[in-house]
C-alpha cells in the first residue's frame, strides 16, 4: 500500500509514489488534517478529500488494469482546528526532538463530541464508497495519527498534566476510540496499536497489557471489518513491541481455528523509511498481513531506497 506525503507538512495527496511505481500498489493513503475538513464549527469542506479522490480516479483511468483505492487517515493533534482549541483548550509543549507545537485536549468529552460530528458527516457521504476502502481510527492521537503514540518528553508530560490529562483519561479515550466511528457502518476500520505510555508518575512507563485488551475488544466488536495495525515494523522488533506482535499471532491463530475459518486483517507500516527492508518485510510476512504500507521511495522524492522489482516482489507475496 502506498503512503501519502509526510504529515509533517500540509498534505497534498498528489500520490507521486503510486505514479512513480505503477502496477504495484492496490491502495494509497489519503492524509488530511481535521482543520482542512472543518475550518469552522459545523462548516465542512470536502474540497481536499474530493481532490484526492479525483487524483485516484485519474490514476485508475491511466492504469485500468491495476486500479487503486484510498485509505482515509485524518490527523487531529497538530491538525486540530483553531476553533476546537478555543473551545476545549490547547496544550503547548516541546517534544523530544525539540519541536514546539499545540494540540487540543483530545481526552475531553467536548473534543470527542466534535470529532464524532466530523466522522458522522464524512460517513454520511463516503461510507461504502468504492474509492475509500478503509478508514484509520485516529482518535486520541497527538504527535502522529497513531492513537497510542503520545508525547513523552518531560516538557510534554508536565504540560499535559497541567491541562488535566491523566493515565485514566488517556485509557478511557483509547478504549472508546472505536465508538467515535460508529457512523461508519460498512467501511473497514484500521486501529494502530503500540504500548501505552503511563505518565502519572511524571515519567513514561510502558504498559503492554492495556493495548492488547483494547485490541481484543476492537476485533470482537468489528470482526473482519476491524483491521489491527502497527506502524513500527522492523527487524528485529523493538522489545516493547513483542507483546503486541504476539497478540497479532494469537488473533490470526484464533481466526484460522474458527469453524468455518475466518480471517484476521492486519496492517503494517515500517518504523522508518530507512529500515533494513529485505529482513523487515520478510519478518512482517511471517505474521500474515493483509496490507503493508510503504514509505515514499527515492523515486518519488522520499527516503526509502526501493526499486520497482523489490516492490513488485513484495506485492506478489501479499496476494
Amino acid at each position: 500500500m502506498g503512503r501519502a506525503p509526510s504529515p509533517s507538512g500540509t498534505p497534498t495527496n498528489d500520490f507521486e509514489e503510486i505514479n512513480a511505481h505503477p502496477a504495484v500498489y492496490v491502495a494509497t493513503v489519503i492524509n488530511l488534517y481535521w482543520s482542512q475538513l472543518e475550518p469552522e464549527q459545523g462548516v465542512f469542506d470536502d474540497t481536499q478529500l474530493q481532490a484526492a479522490l479525483a487524483n485516484i480516479a485519474a490514476y485508475d483511468a491511466k492504469y485500468p488494469a491495476t486500479p487503486v483505492v484510498g485509505k482515509l487517515r485524518i490527523r487531529m493533534g497538530a491538525g486540530t482546528p483553531a476553533w476546537v482549541i478555543a473551545a476545549t483548550g490547547g496544550v503547548t509543549f516541546t517534544d523530544a526532538n525539540g519541536d514546539t507545537g499545540t494540540i487540543g485536549r483530545y481526552w475531553t468529552p467536548t473534543y470527542a463530541s466534535e470529532w464524532q460530528a466530523l466522522q458522522a458527516h464524512l460517513a454520511a457521504e463516503f461510507d461504502g464508497s468504492s474509492q475509500i476502502a478503509e478508514v484509520a481510527i485516529s482518535s486520541c492521537s497527538s504527535l502522529t495519527a497513531e492513537p497510542f503514540i503520545a508525547p513523552q518528553s518531560p516538557s510534554a508530560i508536565t504540560a499535559l498534566h497541567a491541562a488535566g490529562y491523566t493515565d485514566a483519561e488517556g485509557m478511557s479515550c483509547l478504549s472508546n476510540a472505536p465508538n467515535d466511528y460508529a457512523a461508519w457502518k460498512k467501511t473497514p476500520l484500521d486501529f494502530t496499536f503500540n504500548a501505552f505510555a503511563q505518565t502519572d508518575t511524571g515519567r513514561p512507563v510502558a504498559n503492554d497489557t492495556f493495548p492488547i485488551q483494547v485490541m481484543d475488544a476492537f476485533r470482537a466488536k468489528f470482526g473482519t471489518r476491524g483491521v489491527v495495525a502497527n506502524h513500527g515494523l522492523q527487524s528485529p522488533l523493538a522489545p516493547g513491541a513483542v507483546p503486541i506482535y504476539t497478540e497479532f499471532t494469537n488473533l490470526y491463530d484464533e481466526a484460522i481455528a474458527a469453524r468455518p475459518p475466518s480471517t484476521s486483517p492486519l496492517e503494517f507500516q515500517t518504523y522508518s523509511p530507512t529500515v533494513d527492508w529485505p529482513t523487515t518485510i520478510a519478518l512482517g510476512l511471517t505474521y500474515h498481513p493483509s496490507e503493508i504500507e510503504i514509505w515514499d521511495t527515492t523515486a518519488a522524492g522520499g527516503a526509502a531506497p526501493l526499486t520497482q522489482a523489490q516492490l513488485q516482489s513484495w506485492a506478489t507475496s501479499l496476494q
